[in-house]
């Protein structure tokens, strides 16, 4: 079977070996997420895990389409084996209700031989790596303010939908290869603590001064982040 056989998505690439490689991480994330986040499994809970993790992956995986190929440049999801066995070994000490998760199965390779259809670049530099990087995490911090803002519609549904893209952010932004943490943190070590800090105050901070303070302060969080970016690392 021919792997990299490209899917369009309107201007955004699919090969068929990314296909393969999304679909096997969401299935075992989702897998891991309803056993670390529910008592108990059920196929409620695994199709609620399932849905989410669809959608966390999309945001993620666009939200690097779109700034790779704003740059110049193609960027593709493919799976890391040792995250796949990390995330296992992870699991099955949570399945003995630990609460251990690894949500990192995989990372976005950014390739320089193929132009995007919106734009061409020759090469690359540090600043766009970067900023292709960070755009993944980004995407799932604002999908969980999102979740947060939408509680009230289904409290149960939409606090997972919060969590999980913040874990999400969360292990994405570690500086381990071949994360996109590591670009991030090569790129501007301040941006990546950032990354790291924010989804850990969105996950535990609601319960300790309410959550309206806390979307304020990570609305402060994420609009100096901009700010910092736009002045000092371009």
């Amino acid at each position: 079977m021919d792997w990299s056989k490209e899917f369009y998505l309107k201007d955004y690439s699919f090969t068929l070996g990314e296909i393969r490689d999304l679909i096997i991480s969401v299935l075992i994330l989702s897998f891991i997420f309803t056993y670390a986040l529910f008592n108990s499994f059920s196929i409620l809970n695994f199709l609620q895990s399932f849905l989410i993790v669809i959608l966390a992956f999309v945001g993620h995986e666009l939200a690097h389409k779109f700034v790779s190929q704003k740059f110049g440049f193609q960027a593709n999801y493919s799976l890391w084996l040792g995250g796949v066995i990390l995330s296992i070994i992870f699991w099955l000490f949570s399945s003995q209700g630990s609460g251990l998760i690894f949500a990192a199965l995989g990372a976005v390779n950014i390739n320089l031989g193929k132009p995007s259809k919106l734009k061409y670049k020759t090469s690359i530099t540090i600043n766009d790596i970067g900023k292709i990087s960070v755009a993944g995490p980004l995407a799932n911090i604002f999908l969980a303010i999102l979740s947060y803002m939408f509680l009230w519609l289904n409290p149960g549904f939409f606090k997972l939908s919060a969590e999980i893209n913040l874990i999400l952010a969360f292990f994405n932004s570690l500086p381990f290869p071949p994360l996109d943490g590591i670009k991030i943190f090569v790129w501007s070590y301040i941006v990546d603590l950032i990354m790291i800090i924010t989804p850990l105050i969105l996950l535990f901070l609601p319960g300790v001064i309410g959550l309206f303070l806390t979307l304020l302060l990570t609305v402060i969080i994420i609009v100096s982040l901009f700010l910092f970016i736009k002045m000092h690392v371009g």
